[in-house]
């Protein structure tokens, strides 16, 4: 969910949604109409990517 994800990536809420709009940081995944969560495997990806530039 985007409260774990913002733990390990340090950054805004709104921050995060602009940056998945730019295509920046990866889409969420529905879970249900109203759930979104994302893929560890796409976050550990995005940490590694940011730790590199």
């Amino acid at each position: 969910m985007l409260p774990a994800v913002l733990e390990r990536v340090t950054i805004s809420r709104s921050g995060w949604y602009i940056g998945i709009r730019e295509g920046r940081y990866p889409a969420p995944v529905r879970l249900s109409p109203r759930r979104v969560a994302w893929r560890e495997s796409d976050i550990n990806r995005l940490i590694q990517q940011l730790a590199a530039e």
